[in-house]
């Protein structure tokens, strides 16, 4: 089945594991994707996987905690497809441990990015989402 058929799609946290698997779907279902992850190694190994699966992918490698990430990483999705149909907002490494184990200084780092990194790629994204009619998920 090929339902994504051309979509454009963006996968964050996509470079390893959860979102290199769901970009890997999309691929699989000859969607154009859009990875973007901090490591630009993990990034170069996925974009080459997939390439074996799809029309087009392309990376980009950006710390999403950083100030104006999410809108670069916007401006690049918009400047290559022009719109977006599909935002998958998986960007989530962080310290791991338990409650009492984890340090004043994790917390930040886990929220940074778990929560408002995502937050700030779906608020720079939603003008091109809205556009095309597209989903969040």
């Amino acid at each position: 089945m090929k339902r994504f058929r051309g979509k454009r799609v963006l996968v964050t946290g996509s470079g390893r594991g959860i979102g290199a698997a769901i970009a890997r779907r999309f691929a699989s279902e000859s969607a154009r994707v859009y990875l973007t992850a901090r490591s630009g190694a993990e990034l170069t190994t996925t974009r080459d996987e997939l390439r074996s699966l799809t029309s087009e992918v392309r990376a980009i490698a950006l710390d999403l905690t950083e100030k104006g990430s999410a809108a670069k990483l916007t401006a690049e999705v918009e400047q290559a497809w022009g719109g977006l149909d599909i935002l998958v907002t998986n960007a989530g490494a962080a310290p791991q441990g338990g409650f009492l184990d984890l340090n004043d200084e994790d917390w930040p780092q886990g929220f940074g990015l778990k929560l408002f990194a995502n937050l700030r790629v779906i608020k720079e994204t939603w003008t091109l989402l809205k556009a095309a009619g597209g989903t969040l998920s």
